[in-house]
């Protein structure tokens, strides 16, 4: 016999994530209502699974409302840069610094050639 358990008639959980989000959408949520509907069914799902189930079902020949389709991009945009802004905006506030302390050095090096 193997270790892991057979998970008899259970839905995988990529086909959970997937199922709610389209319900949600179908129901008519959009953004942060929709993760969280989302959320209420699958407390620990995480925003790549989310992700990956509403490009899923932008894939869906069977999905062809365009206010299901237009609310499942926006959710997969929204989380998939939700972290990333963050993270660009820090890279650009320490090149600014940089920037700034390059050209500190500049005009000092500059200042005293002069003198």
């Amino acid at each position: 016999m193997s270790a892991k358990k057979k998970s008899g008639n259970k839905k995988p959980k990529k086909a959970i994530v997937y199922d709610s989000l389209v319900q949600g959408a179908l129901d008519g949520l959009t953004g942060d209502a929709l993760f969280d509907h989302v959320k209420t069914i699958l407390p620990e799902v995480k925003n790549k699974a989310v992700i990956k189930a509403g490009i899923s079902a932008l894939q869906d020949p069977k999905l062809t409302d365009r206010t299901i389709l237009d609310s499942l991009y926006g959710l997969a945009i929204q989380r998939r840069l939700a972290g990333v802004t963050t993270v660009s905006e820090t890279k650009s506030s320490q090149d600014l610094e940089a920037n700034t302390s390059d050209a500190t050095t500049t005009e000092k090096k500059r200042h005293k050639k002069a003198v």
